[in-house]
């Protein structure tokens, strides 16, 4: 799969397919059973299927506040990415390098902003909704490697 049809998946999930939207975290299931997803946990779902990673419980640093607050007051299991690729051994919060480079994007977070911080991971965890972070990811050469 080319980094173009890897987009083209991500966009078609993020808009077709019904996943539920999720904070702070790649990936997060519930005590009830239910996941939630970030955008950027939508590519997480394509790369396991494409055999690149493997979901794994999360065992780093989390990231922030709210993200602790889901593991430790709602009882939540935080999952990340780990990637089969042997010179990418790092668990991640966020997309591992070999998948940011599947996905032809210029930064692990999705970033487009060239001169600040605005993410595709930021744009998620502020609310955004998929269909909003698919046109961007769409439109937006600002996100892709040179």
């Amino acid at each position: 799969m080319s980094p173009e049809e890897a987009r083209a998946e991500l966009v078609r999930r993020l808009r077709e397919w019904n996943y539920k939207q999720g904070k702070y975290a790649l990936k997060a299931v519930y005590p009830d059973g239910h996941a939630e997803h970030c955008c950027l946990g939508v590519a997480g779902e394509i790369v396991v299927e494409e055999g690149l990673c493997e979901w794994v419980p999360f065992d780093g640093q989390l990231n922030s506040n709210e993200a602790e607050e889901l593991v430790q007051d709602l009882g939540v299991e935080i999952f990340a990415l780990e990637p089969k690729d042997v010179r990418d051994t790092e668990r991640y919060d966020v997309l591992p390098r070999s998948v940011k480079d599947f996905f032809g994007f210029r930064e692990v977070n999705g970033k487009y902003d060239t001169h600040g911080y605005k993410s595709l991971a930021g744009d998620n965890d502020n609310g955004v909704p998929f269909e909003k972070i698919a046109e961007r990811i769409e439109t937006d050469p600002t996100l892709l490697s040179a």
